[in-house]
């Protein structure tokens, strides 16, 4: 009891002790001047250290045109013109635009029975009779097909020798077979997408667009294609479809054919104590799937056109295949502030003790005469006291004498 008593009514004090040593002074030092230099070169000066920081906030709409025509195709099915109408599905997306590439379309289905696809699953049949529950077990869905079974088994619509399943489905049900051997809309790569981005750093209330202000010339945007190279052209917002895709690293009839993603990065990293006329973006691009994927590669989906004919409910089925653009902004925006310049000094006033803490580490544990300093650096001081009145002082190493 009375050791934990001495032990909680101790003091401790700071004993300063210089070491006459060019090694660990001179290791003290540079330590020193390390510190210095990474709080003000790097945290300061380079990390701006001495700004206030933001994240970008913005929005984006896109507007894309061109038109194609398959002249190499027979079918009228496919041998038309495709406008902008035609190939962005879903008209408008968040921050995004879709352009087909691709598709397999299946024209005047309407609701019925009819022979299921022989490329589906557990479809096949043998049946000499029209009735095959065992095989075509009724009121069933077709395991990622088309419908359901109705019992019977029917001759395939595809291939005469073969039998099938029928279904309730729409009808006639997709053949999933491309029109051509290349991607039906591969002139694609000379559409044109105008990027509209409005950003806003609201601590700063500050606002700013990818359109200059600046730009009095009202042509410029009919004729401007985004170029990075050029000066001015580097921030024109009207982009062609191939070089973005170029610029991604990628092929553009490969991916028109299987589909993929193509990321659009837009980049605001403004520097407020400047200009606000400095205040530009720059943009990137980059492939976001993966194009060596061995299953399900590209990107595709289904959607249909819906009509009435002589009472009767029909639709267009389109499976398009092509290329997704997501326009993704990135940035932010400092301007001084005494704030974050105060607390990066005083955090690197703070570092400054680590030179302290390594050189004590040296003499203290790896130093050849490490016993000497370790005597010197600590001392217990023990004041004897007896009934008020004292009695004597000394260090530890007195008393034990």
């Amino acid at each position: 009891m009375g050791a934990v008593l001495d032990s909680l009514l101790q003091y401790e004090t700071v004993k300063i002790v210089q070491v006459k040593s060019k090694k660990v002074g001179l290791t003290f030092r540079l330590i020193q001047l390390a510190i210095v230099l990474y709080v003000i070169g790097y945290a300061i000066i380079i990390e701006k250290g001495y700004q206030l920081k933001q994240p970008v906030a913005g929005v984006v709409t896109t507007k894309v045109k061109g038109v194609s025509y398959p002249s190499d195709v027979d079918d009228p099915v496919y041998r038309r013109v495709f406008d902008v109408a035609d190939y962005v599905t879903p008209a408008q997306q968040e921050s995004s635009f879709f352009v087909m590439t691709n598709v397999v379309i299946t024209p005047e289905q309407s609701p019925g029975v009819c022979p299921e696809d022989p490329e589906m699953i557990d479809v096949l049949c043998d049946c000499d009779t029209k009735e095959c529950e065992g095989q075509c077990p009724p009121d069933t869905e077709v395991f990622l097909g088309n419908g359901v079974r109705t019992g019977n088994c029917v001759t395939s619509a595809v291939n005469a020798s073969q039998k099938v399943c029928e279904i309730r489905a729409w009808c006639p049900v997709e053949v999933d077979v491309l029109p051509t051997e290349k991607a039906l809309l591969r002139d694609a790569k000379h559409y044109t997408v105008f990027i509209k981005n409005t950003i806003e750093f609201s601590q700063f209330n500050f606002q700013k667009r990818n359109i200059f202000d600046d730009i009095n010339n009202e042509d410029y945007l009919k004729k401007c294609r985004y170029d990075p190279k050029d000066e001015l052209n580097k921030f024109c917002p009207i982009f062609t479809l191939g070089e973005i895709v170029n610029d991604a690293g990628e092929d553009f009839d490969a991916m028109a054919y299987d589909g993929g993603i193509i990321g659009i990065f837009i980049d605001w990293n403004c520097n407020l104590d400047l200009s606000e006329r400095e205040c530009k973006p720059v943009y990137s691009f980059k492939r976001l799937d993966d194009p060596a994927a061995k299953i399900s590669a590209g990107y595709n989906f289904r959607h249909a056109s819906f009509f009435r004919e002589d009472g009767v409910q029909k639709r267009t089925l389109y499976k398009s295949t092509g290329i997704r653009f997501d326009v993704i902004v990135r940035g932010e925006a400092g301007r001084f502030d005494i704030k974050p310049l105060v607390l990066n000094i005083a955090a690197g006033l703070a570092l400054l003790a680590v030179a302290t803490v390594v050189c004590d580490f040296l003499i203290l544990f790896l130093h050849s005469k490490k016993d000497f300093f370790r005597e010197q650096k600590y001392q217990a001081v023990i004041v004897e006291e007896e009934d008020g009145e004292k009695k004597g002082y000394g260090t530890m190493e007195d008393t034990k004498e």
